[in-house]
């Protein structure tokens, strides 16, 4: 009788831990697939962009490949605006759940990713999910290539772009 109480214990004691497992692997791959992730289970999301507008309640989000999205802003929203002032013009990540914003932190710099498909002396074109956006190089540009020195059409890069979604840098990502 003891035995199987303890072995019982045991079992129960495992499953709640592969159970906890599970979700937080679930919430690391909700934060890698970003804003257009299909979720049944979470619809928490991190995104990069600009503010658009901005008034107490609301915020609307412009994204360098086009786009933008409205959230709500609650007394429970958690605004990080120390070195930049929350404003219109203004980068930020933003964490939401849904359309309400838990989180909002000023940037002075926005990251994003795609794929090359062409590259001239003033501007790269990056297509991300079907969308191709050429990005004008800021003066002070640099383009880490990490070692590689074929073509780049078609290479997966890393990109850093300002407050006008101006190209500050760019990395070849072979990882």
């Amino acid at each position: 009788m003891r035995n199987k109480l303890v072995r019982t214990m045991i079992g129960t004691t495992l499953v709640a831990l592969v159970g906890f497992g599970g979700f937080a692997s679930a919430m690391e791959l909700k934060e890698e697939k970003g804003f257009n992730g299909s979720y049944t289970q979470f619809n928490y999301h991190e995104v990069e962009g600009k503010v658009k507008s901005l008034s107490k309640n609301k915020m609307v989000v412009s994204f360098p490949f086009g786009g933008s999205r409205t959230y709500k802003i609650t007394k429970n929203t958690r605004i990080e605006d120390y070195g930049l002032k929350l404003k219109r013009g203004v980068l930020v990540e933003v964490e939401a759940n849904g359309k309400t914003a838990q989180s909002i932190d000023t940037e002075r710099t926005i990251d994003s990713h795609g794929i090359i498909v062409s590259d001239s002396k003033k501007q790269m074109k990056i297509k991300y999910r079907g969308i191709t956006k050429s990005f004008t190089k800021a003066a002070h540009y640099y383009l880490d290539r990490d070692g590689y020195r074929g073509s780049l059409k078609g290479v997966p890069v890393e990109i850093k772009l300002d407050r006008n979604f101006k190209l500050l840098s760019a990395e070849i990502d072979d990882d």
